[in-house]
């Protein structure tokens, strides 16, 4: 699987795949983002949607579960035998949907994780560290 990774003007980084390209890509870039997540005490670039992505897929895999591992705004990674299906949640039945090796997704984390932490990216614990929410009281007062 050939990718190739593009850095955006707001410095998050993407995934394109040759030849495949269309719902793989978009899968990657929606699923399995480069972006920290929402409440990350670091913001910006962040490992912590790859590192939960390779975790959830290898622990599908040794239990045999072919339930969803990753989902974005309107994809999903799912794994099936030693594939990993990529679909859309308003396709139920996988008409359009697209499939890689389960090797090939981890292979492609790999470098993907790596090229995050290159770019200055948290990874680790440093990645998952959440800030603590905020307590918001009546008539939106924080205590």
């Amino acid at each position: 699987m050939d990718v190739d990774f593009v850095v955006r003007p707001d410095g998050i980084i993407e995934a394109h795949v040759e030849p495949c390209g269309g719902l793989l890509d978009e899968a990657l870039n929606d699923a399995i983002s480069s972006r920290a997540p929402r409440g990350a005490v670091r913001q910006g670039l962040s490992t912590y949607w790859i590192d939960q992505t390779e975790a959830r897929a290898r622990r599908n895999a040794e239990n045999g579960v072919s339930d969803r591992f990753a989902s974005g705004n309107v994809t999903y990674l799912r794994l099936e035998g030693s594939r990993v299906v990529v679909g859309y949640d308003f396709d139920p039945d996988e008409e359009n949907a697209a499939s890689l090796t389960l090797e090939d997704l981890l292979e492609f984390l790999a470098e993907y994780r790596q090229r995050v932490i290159d770019a200055g990216g948290a990874s680790g614990s440093e990645a998952s560290e959440m800030a603590e929410a905020e307590k918001v009281w009546p008539m939106g007062r924080a205590k």
